[in-house]
């Protein structure tokens, strides 16, 4: 969903990379730097990931939040599972993906 959001936008130039959990904060950012080395800017707005990146003398910015309240999955899965209105709170593309796999009804019977 992110890259096709993405890519509606008109954005191209990027590259999503999974960086499993090691449970091992002293090791996080070398663990880190060791699958993605090609980095300028931490973009992090968790304070502890925050910290240790900074400690290691990476630029660490955050990013702005949007009625978190609002846009949140918490809150959409809440309007798909009583049937409300939650289209208007995510990407068009976002919206057909989840209808297309049938989300729907899967986020429905997880609730149960």
């Amino acid at each position: 969903m992110i890259t096709q959001s993405l890519t509606a936008v008109g954005i191209h130039t990027f590259r999503i990379v999974a960086i499993p959990d090691i449970h091992d904060p002293p090791r996080w950012v070398d663990h880190v730097c060791s699958i993605v080395s090609d980095f300028d800017v931490i973009i992090a707005n968790n304070p502890f990931t925050r910290k240790l990146f900074s400690e290691k003398g990476y630029v660490v910015k955050g990013t702005a939040f949007f009625d978190r309240k609002r846009y949140s999955g918490k809150e959409i899965r809440r309007r798909i599972i009583q049937d409300e209105p939650w289209n208007e709170l995510v990407p068009e593309v976002v919206f057909k993906i989840i209808t297309d796999i049938d989300g729907i009804n899967r986020i429905k019977s997880m609730s149960y």
